[in-house]
């Protein structure tokens, strides 16, 4: 029978990420505008690994969406400061949604 603290683990990295809702509205309003992106994520020391954005309403209904998708994520890889040793990419969408109004 193995006991856990028997089990030594190697080669296992864990990553500190944060999830940032309203992107969309952060790179309307502008950086004055109060929101995780525009003011934790540059905040946190030591920097945050990755960032999980919420994608979907107005950005969709663009005429071309795929291009306010890329806009999205672009203006939150430039809001999270460099971070020696973590991979790249380090934005992604964590959540792709379509509002039905």
């Amino acid at each position: 029978m193995c006991k856990p603290c028997d089990v030594l683990i190697l080669q296992v990295h864990v990553w500190h990420y944060t999830e940032a809702n309203l992107v969309e509205q952060s790179i309307k309003e502008g950086s004055g505008w109060v929101s995780v992106i525009n003011t934790v994520v540059k905040q946190v020391k030591p920097a945050i690994d990755y960032v999980s954005v919420s994608v979907g309403g107005d950005s969709l209904r663009e005429v071309n969406p795929t291009v306010a998708f890329h806009k999205t994520l672009d203006y939150a890889h430039r809001q999270l400061p460099y971070k020696r040793g973590v991979p790249e990419p380090r934005v992604f969408a964590g959540e792709y949604y379509f509002d039905l109004r």
